[in-house]
């Protein structure tokens, strides 16, 4: 007998198919750039000089087009910090190319370029920290309770609050 009920509707079905081949394809992207990115750290000293010039501008903008995916998937509320990393993920690439062909004026225009793109880099470490609150910093490393766990419980959990929710107590006896 066809038991309707039991069986996921289509849409249902669908929404979870849609949903493990995007965790597919991001993990295979995810798993191609560090191939690529360890196959350009591997050859690098054994390039000449225009050779690692490319592989150099390479993984400089592999970095950009990590944070531009990335941007794709965070919530509109939280960008403050990825917008701030790729602002400067461009001045220094710009800073980079520059150098690289750098001719006359390109070298005195280079260093302010590089120096901008250092000053986003050390903004968006503070904006992190707000947005993901100073607390979580903090009480991950620094409070005995998060780092030992209480009395009767299994340890492990990296959190002593998450811990003790998830093992039962044990009273003395």
């Amino acid at each position: 007998m066809d038991n309707r009920a039991s069986r996921p509707s289509e849409a249902v079905r669908h929404e979870r198919s849609t949903g493990s081949a995007r965790t597919h394809r991001v993990n295979t992207v995810r798993g191609g750039y560090l191939v690529i990115s360890l196959i350009l750290v591997a050859l690098y000293p054994l390039l000449p000089t225009a050779g690692r010039n490319t592989v150099f501008l390479i993984a400089s903008f592999g970095a950009l087009a990590a944070v531009l995916a990335a941007l794709t998937s965070i919530n509109p509320g939280h960008r403050r910090f990825w917008l701030l990393l790729l602002a400067a993920l461009v001045a220094t690439d710009v800073a980079n190319i520059m150098s690289l062909s750098a001719r006359g004026t390109a070298v005195s225009v280079n260093g302010p370029i590089d120096a901008v793109g250092n000053v986003l880099f050390l903004a968006a470490a503070p904006v992190l920290v707000l947005q993901r609150g100073a607390t979580t910093w903090a009480a991950s490393s620094t409070r005995p309770s998060a780092r030992w766990p209480r009395p009767g419980c299994s340890g492990t959990s990296y959190s002593a609050r998450a811990c003790c929710r998830t093992t039962k107590r044990v009273r003395p006896s």
